[in-house]
């Protein structure tokens, strides 16, 4: 189970003090994370502290990947199905297959541009500085 903590601090030296500290008392670097306002993150904080994926980018990819390829099984099973079309065993693991790429790439484009789950969470606080 994943559980996430998120703090506010009034200024950029409070919030490197915290992340220095929860570091140094044992929490993983790749589990801690500064988010700020893009200004403050692209001019005041090291590329080391910066969030490394901002959006929802894999997620989202992951998410139409598996609703891409279901819909192609069903596509494909439908045509299986129809006597008129009767396409062949191989052409429905083809559909599922097309299915699912073009689905985790159009999900994927879509959650690039999503933001991620503590920016959307905390907006206002991140917007307020």
């Amino acid at each position: 189970m994943k559980t996430r903590c998120v703090f506010s601090a009034p200024d950029i030296d409070t919030a490197e003090a915290a992340l220095h500290v929860a570091l140094h008392m044992g929490i993983q670097p790749d589990h801690a994370a500064l988010v700020g306002r893009p200004e403050i993150e692209m001019t005041q904080m090291p590329d080391d502290e910066k969030e490394g994926s901002p959006t929802d980018f894999m997620p989202a990819a992951m998410r139409g990947l598996i609703g891409g390829g279901v819909v192609g099984l069903v596509v494909g099973l439908l045509a299986m199905a129809i006597p008129a079309v009767a396409i062949p065993l191989v052409a429905v693991l083809l559909c599922t297959l097309v299915g699912a790429l073009v689905g985790g790439w159009a999900a994927a484009l879509a959650g690039s541009s999503v933001p991620s789950e503590v920016r959307r969470d905390f907006r206002s606080e991140i917007e307020a500085g």
